[in-house]
This record gives C-alpha cells, structure tokens and sequence, in this order.
C-alpha cells in the first residue's frame, strides 16, 4: 500500500532536469520513470534552465554541476530553504570538497552519477521531497513567529503601558520605552539596577514584604499599587502586577506591567474633595435653615419682652435680655457663614483695585492686635484689579489673619501681600482641581507654629480646629473656601511646623472695563414706626414650626392686628379658600410639608390675583425665585427683625383700598 502511495505521489512531482550529455539525461529520465515518475521535463543549459523555471517552476530540479553555459552554483541560493523548491546537483567526478562546495552554494542535496546512483535516484528524491516537506513547515513556522515577534515588538515598544520581563531571579531583562519613561530613566538604567530602588521610601517596606510572599508562596500574580521617586525627580503613583511564566511546575520568568495611575488618583482626589464638599454644603445648609428657626424665635420673644414687658431699658432684667440678644446675633452671623460655605455665595461682585481693602484690613487689624505681633504689609502698586464682592474680601482677609494671630504664641509676625502672579501650574489647597494662568495673589503668612500634616486635609472642613476648645468656632477657613471659590478663586496652603503657615488667594484679573452679572439681592420695605392694626383684617400666619407661629402670632397682635396661625399650609390654605373675606393679608413660612410657601400662594392667586403675601425663609438661596412671584409683597430671611416685619405689613395694609384692609 505504501509503495502504491509513494509511486502515484511521485506521478504528481514534477522533476526538472539539466543535463548536456542526452545520454545521462535519459539514463535519469528512464529510472525515474521505472519508479513512476513520468513527469519530467529536461533542459541542456543554465539558460534554459531559466526559462523553464520562470514558466512552469518544478518540484525538484536535479542539476549537472557544469553545464555549457557556467555552473550550476550559480543557480543556487544560501541556505537551501529558501529557495522555492529543492536543487540537487550531479556530477561525474566529485569528491568531498565539491560536495562542500555545492551545499554551501545552496544545493539541497548531492549525488555523483553512477548506475547505483541512478538506481536509487527514486529512493533519493523521495527521501529529499520528506525532508523538504519539513524544512518548509519549520521555515513556515519560523516565519510566523518570526512576524508574531515583529508584531508583539511593535505593540510592547509603542504601548502606554509599561512592560517589563525578568528571570526566574527577579532579575529584569527586558523593558520597554513607555516604563523607562514612568521612571524617567533610560531603559538600560532599568536593565541593570532594576526599579526597586526608585520605590518611595514610606512604601518600600511594603512593596519588599508583598513581593516576597509572592514569591515564596508562589502565587499566580502580584499586584500592588505603590509611589516612586522617577529619576527625574517626579513623584508619580504606580500600578504594578506581575505573573510568573511557567515551564511546567518550574517559574522560568516573570512578565510584568506598570501604569501610571497618578493622574487617575488625582482625579479621585478631586472627585472625593467635590463630593465630601457638595454633602458638608447640603448638610450646613439644613442645619443653618433649622438654626435659623430656633434664632427667631429666641430672637423674637426677646425683642417682644424688652418691648412690652421691660419699660426700664437700664434695668438688670433688659441687661440680662440685651445679652441674650447679643448671643442670638453672634449666632445669626455663624448660620451666615454656613450659609456662605454651603452656597460658595458670590454677593454683590464689583471690580476694584485690592489694595486699598487690604490698606482699610490691616489699619483695623493694627489697632485690635497685640503690640507683640508686628503685622507687615507688601503691597504691589500694580496688580490687577478683580472682580469679587469687597465685603467678602473684607471678611476674607479678617478671618486669615485672626487665625494667623491665634497660630502665634506670644510675639510674631503676620506677612500680608498683594501681587500679580504668572505661570500658575498647581493643584487648589481646598477643592483639589488643577488651576493654570494668571492670578492675582493675595497672602497672608504668620510665623506660628505651622500646621500638622495630618491636619491639612481637613482645614477647610466646617468645624474644624486646631485651637484649643472654646478658641475658635472652626468655621474661619470653611468660610474663607466658600466666599474664594464663589469668586472663581482658588487656596494654596504652605505649612513647616515651627516655621509658620503661608495661605494664598488667588482670584481671576478683571479689567476696568468688566462688569458683573450680578443678581441683586431681594428688596426689603425700609424700615418705619409701627402703626396700630386695630379695625384691620386679621393675618393668616402659616408657618409649620409651632415656637415661630406663636411668636408672628404674639408680634402681630402687640402691634393691634388680628392673627390667625396655621402649622399645616394645606388646612391653611383650606380655611382661607372658605373665608376670602376675612384676611387682608397671608405671612407665610417658605419650607414646609405638602405645601411650601410658594405653592400655597399660587393656589390662593389662582383663585384670588394678587392677593399680598409675605414670605420668610432660613434659605437665602430661595429669595431670589421667590420675589419674581407677582404677589410676593416682601421676602424675609429668618430671624426676622420685628420693625422691619410689621412696616412691611403697614406698608400692604397702607396701600391697600378700604375693602381689604379694614374689617366690614
């Protein structure tokens, strides 16, 4: 059967012969034949050969080694395997160094012509087109990986990602561009000292103890995310994994991968500073808003009894009340600030020049500090003008530098500077964005004690302090972030310990020409003497804190009018629509359950145009939407000041015709 397969095998081959003497050409072509190989073609010179080549190329050529026209090796390629197809090449006289000659030159094979030669030629072709068989596929084979290589060489070499392959010893011995980068050195650098050297000395103990377990636990891989100190001096954050390359239970190698993950961190840095931000806002904005209802009616049961009840504005008891008094304010501006640093409040933005608020600042600062503690201004006369609310400047500037007076023991100094300031390329102290450009820098720098480390992160945070308790409501710097980002600026902060602690403004210049897109602040009626409300319609009070409503309540009748108060805004809303008659105006709380203060007063006007309202509110944010309200007569931030309240209610009842503001 095999011979059967072999004989019609060789049918198929197509043998090329080139042969001067016809004689020995048809002694081969013959025992060829006798074997089964009829497909022979024969040609007598080095010429022919290549005609025939170019038309129709043969299996295998068999080729007298001197032809009339030059010798054979000059057919030949070196090696044998890459030509299309195997050469032997004949000869009469050869000997050892002819057939060293002809395999170098690129034949495949050699056989000198005899008539036990040319017996065996079928045998020797056969055997020849076996071998060659193999010789293509391990050429073929050796090609494809010779382009898989060119093609891995091309994605490794132009990869962002850092690769790098090592020993079984740890020992790397390959890396590609994009990790000699990440460490900013060259990748022979790398080849011989490795990257353990370049790890962040707080991190190297850590990095050392997990690359060790890997390695004698013989887990399936390594990661680990670590800081380095690149070459070129940058500080950058990595990504590491590593998997070890097995023969099969022995590590041969290890192929690991680096990313430079340090924007990335950045990012969650911002990202996480934004979020905590954003959730401190909502948060102080709920408690200033419920604060604010307990202030007024701390605040408006005072005022109340100083007014009716304690005619001796000398006496102890009104002392005793000025004092609650007082209190109720200090606390009405600290719900402020939460206000402020919730919102990132932006107030009423002008353009001004710096230096003289700075001037007005430090003139005011000179005269309440301590003679021990120098303060030393280093204004530049020529730095930009900005645009921001000067108030907010001033309030800036107040609260850095009692924080830097607070920082300084005894005596010190308190550096205060205003310039204009290039080429900013920095991460914000507070809001963690990256900030580019031209600033105007305004500084303030103490030699105090400096801040911990372990502090800075948490400076801007409401409530936070270093001072000792009961020094410091730790709203200072979480008032400063709000008012500076609602600018579109921007905090730098340096801190030594022993040496001091330097915090940087930096606002966006403006030139004189810019104006400000400002929204004004709500109008309030001006305030005048009380009238009597006596013979007026009654008052409908919705508010949905009990203490509040009783105490509007209280307020509106001291004055002589008549008040009927709601802590539901739907049964308000409900008993108004069944007596339309009987009020002449509604004061109404703006935040409440079902419905607040704007959507109770729409569904009166859609029944009733126009009809006055007042509206009080703990959210300043809120004013603004509801005083475009038509029938909005006045907008009231909690605490409510009690002159101001009931000249707005005159003013509606003053104005208004006889039908509505006098009972029938």
């Amino acid at each position: 059967m095999n011979a059967l397969i072999q004989k019609n095998y060789a049918h198929q081959t197509r043998v090329l012969i080139a042969e001067d003497e016809p004689a020995h050409a048809e002694a081969i072509q013959r025992a060829l034949a006798n074997a089964g190989w009829t497909n022979t073609d024969i040609v007598n010179s080095l010429a022919a050969y290549r005609r025939h080549v170019a038309e129709s190329p043969p299996d295998i050529a068999l080729l007298d080694l001197v032809l009339p026209d030059g010798r054979s090796t000059e057919l030949l390629s070196a090696p044998a395997d890459e030509g299309e197809f195997p050469i032997v090449v004949m000869t009469s006289h050869g000997d050892e160094k002819t057939a060293i000659e002809v395999i170098k030159a690129g034949a495949f094979d050699y056989v000198i012509k005899s008539p036990g030669s040319l017996t065996q030629l079928p045998n020797t072709l056969s055997r020849i087109q076996r071998e060659w068989s193999l010789v293509r596929e391990r050429k073929l084979a050796v090609d494809a990986l010779r382009v898989s290589e060119a093609r891995y060489r091309v994605i490794t070499e132009n990869s962002p990602t850092g690769i790098y392959m090592a020993d079984e010893n740890g020992l790397i011995v390959y890396v590609n561009p994009a990790i000699a980068t990440q460490f900013g050195v060259a990748a022979s650098v790398l080849l011989e000292t490795g990257w353990s050297r370049f790890i962040h000395p707080l991190d190297a103990a850590r990095v050392t103890a997990a690359w060790t377990e890997y390695i004698a636990q013989g887990l399936p891989q390594f990661e680990i995310e670590c800081r380095i100190i690149a070459g070129d001096g940058a500080g950058r954050h990595l990504q590491a994994s590593v998997t070890p390359v097995r023969e099969g239970d022995r590590i041969c190698g290890h192929v690991g991968t680096t990313r430079d993950i340090t924007e990335r961190n950045s990012l969650q840095r911002q990202l996480v500073q934004a979020q905590k931000m954003e959730a401190i806002g909502q948060l102080t904005g709920g408690i200033a808003h419920d604060f604010n209802n307990i202030l007024t009616s701390l605040l408006g049961y005072t005022e109340l009894a100083l007014d009716l009840y304690v005619p001796d504005k000398t006496s102890k008891l009104a002392t005793y009340l000025q004092e609650v008094q007082k209190a109720g304010e200090r606390a009405k501006n600290l719900t402020s600030k939460l206000l402020d640093f919730g919102r990132g409040k932006q107030g009423e933005a002008e353009v001004f020049a710096v230096g003289p608020v700075i001037a007005e600042v430090l003139q005011l600062l000179k005269a309440t500090f301590s003679a021990s503690i120098k303060i030393v201004p280093n204004i530049s006369s020529t730095a930009p003008l900005v645009m921001l609310d000067p108030n907010h400047l001033h309030q800036m500037l107040m609260n850095l530098c009692i924080n830097a007076r607070d920082a300084i023991d005894s005596s010190g100094q308190i550096d205060v500077g205003l310039r204009r300031r290039v080429g900013v390329d920095t991460i914000c102290g507070s809001c963690q964005l990256p900030i580019k450009g031209e600033f105007v820098e305004i500084s303030v720098r103490d030699s105090g004690t400096g801040i911990a480390p372990s502090a800075l992160p948490h400076i801007f945070e409401p409530f936070f302090t270093t001072k000792q308790f009961g020094k410091g409501s730790g709203m200072g710097l979480s008032t400063v972030h709000g008012l500076v980002h609602g600018a579109k600026g921007h905090l730098l902060v340096e801190s030594e310990a022993g040496v001091g602690t330097t915090i940087r403004l930096l606002f966006p210049a403006a030139s004189a020409a810019s104006t400000a897109s400002v929204v004004p602040l709500p109008f309030v009626a001006s305030p005048k003497p009380a009238t009597s409300g006596k013979n007026r319609k009654p008052i409908l009070v919705v508010d949905d804190e009990p203490a509040i409503g009783n105490l509007l309540g209280e307020l509106l009748r001291s004055q002589g009018y008549t008040a009927t108060t709601f802590v539901d805004s739907v049964a308000a809303l409900a008993e108004f629509k069944s007596n339309p008659t009987r009020y002449g105006a509604i004061l109404t709380d703006f935040s409440m359950p079902d419905l607040n203060g704007i959507e109770l007063a729409r569904a009166i006007w859609s029944e009733f145009p126009g009809f006055p309202i007042i509206l009080c509110t703990g959210y300043t944010d809120k004013t603004g939407s509801a005083e475009k309200e038509p029938g909005i007569r006045a907008v009231f931030i909690k605490p409510v000041k009690a002159v101001r309240l009931i000249a707005a209610i005159d003013e509606i009842f003053d104005s208004a015709p006889d039908s509505l503001r006098q009972n029938p």
